[in-house]
């Protein structure tokens, strides 16, 4: 669909916005500490692009299709409340490289909402997150503008639905699944553009 002048206009302020948010958090203007301060935590995950909408992943497992693309990220975390065993807000910033078919980097900063779950038997200890916050790639993301048809934008909205197990023995060491997803947001930030990247990896907590 095509915007008005003022459309383009709202568009490219929301991306501002939304670039700006990134810019303050990773400077230390937001909830996150200075770079010199050591993190919570740090997760460590790698998956590869998928075509599907995130929807596809809880309600067609099976149908999952993949492209040559794959991403490597690096995650330190911070708590901002964790007063309760049970669940902490956290703030994470997540320097990702993607390879293959793209080959740019990404900066992502989200604001986490993490439960930490009940016991899944002797010693075992499963869990869930959620985290939204803006995203900003390096260059127009190749495999988004393939898959979205009408392109992509460097600048747009992140959010992240993890689920966590540590099994018996592990010790500060968590198993991690996560959906990593960027999209414009129903149109809020971008009319096009967007993509889910099933991965698995570690979580570290200091």
């Amino acid at each position: 669909m095509k915007r008005g002048k003022g459309g383009k206009r709202s568009g490219r302020l929301r991306r501002a916005l939304a670039a700006g948010a990134l810019a303050a958090v990773l400077a230390g203007g937001g909830p996150v500490p200075a770079a010199a301060v050591t993190p919570d935590a740090v997760t460590v995950y790698g998956g590869r692009f998928s075509v599907n909408p995130w929807e596809d992943f809880f309600l067609s497992p099976g149908n999952i299709e993949y492209l040559d693309g794959w991403l490597l990220a690096v995650a330190p975390s911070w708590s901002l409340v964790d007063r309760d065993p049970r669940w902490a807000l956290e703030t994470e910033v997540q320097l990702v490289k993607h390879f293959g078919e793209q080959d740019h980097e990404e900066i992502n900063a989200a604001l986490t909402f993490r439960w930490r779950g009940a016991h899944g038997g002797p010693g075992w200890r499963a869990g869930a997150a959620f985290g939204i916050g803006p995203s900003w790639a390096s260059r127009t993301p190749r495999l988004e503008e393939e898959i979205n048809g009408d392109g992509s934008e460097r600048v747009l909205v992140h959010w992240f639905i993890e689920g966590t197990l540590r099994p018996a023995g592990f010790g500060p060491w968590t198993l991690v699944a996560r959906l990593h997803h960027r999209s414009g947001a129903y149109g809020w930030v971008a009319d096009e553009g967007g993509s889910n990247v099933p991965s698995l990896g570690l979580r570290r907590r200091f």
